[in-house]
């Protein structure tokens, strides 16, 4: 499937439907499986994504992940976008809130907000994650779930 898309991508220009992610791990398959078989047959493990975490209010590029974040299609992440941009979001969510980011590289993975309040008021309850949301070309490798549990 992978190859297929590749070479439909080569040939025709076709984008492949394939995500980047399922790319990468299918490129290092093949190239832990030839160092393996190089060397003994001996197991080898799939080197993880070289992911980062970082909150959005204190890294210095913000205009760069507030233009990541606009990329996204989910309507409560528009609305994040928004109040970022216009300044009014930690007036919704709070001073203290953070905006987790998981990047690999330049691009954005993930995001939460990790804050003291939310819509659903009053209440004591706190703190809130919210505005959960993984870019489509990223899901399916529980990668929202590193978020989680940095926030905790």
């Amino acid at each position: 499937m992978i190859l297929k898309a590749f070479f439909d991508y080569v040939q025709f220009g076709k984008k492949p439907a394939v995500s980047p992610v399922a790319a990468r791990y299918a490129v290092a398959t093949g190239c832990q499986g030839h160092h393996s078989m190089r060397n003994g047959n001996i197991p080898m493990d799939i080197p993880e994504l070289s992911q980062e975490i970082i909150e959005y209010f204190s890294t210095e590029n913000k205009e760069y992940w507030l233009t990541k974040l606009g990329e996204c299609e989910w309507d409560a992440g528009r609305m994040l976008h928004r109040r970022l941009s216009d300044g009014s979001m930690k007036q919704l969510i709070g001073e203290e809130a953070q905006i987790l980011l998981l990047t690999d590289g330049d691009n954005l993975v993930s995001f939460c907000t990790l804050a003291p309040k939310d819509d659903i008021q009053p209440t004591d309850l706190t703190p809130w994650i919210g505005f959960v949301y993984t870019f489509p070309s990223y899901r399916g490798h529980r990668h929202v779930g590193k978020l989680i549990r940095h926030a905790e």
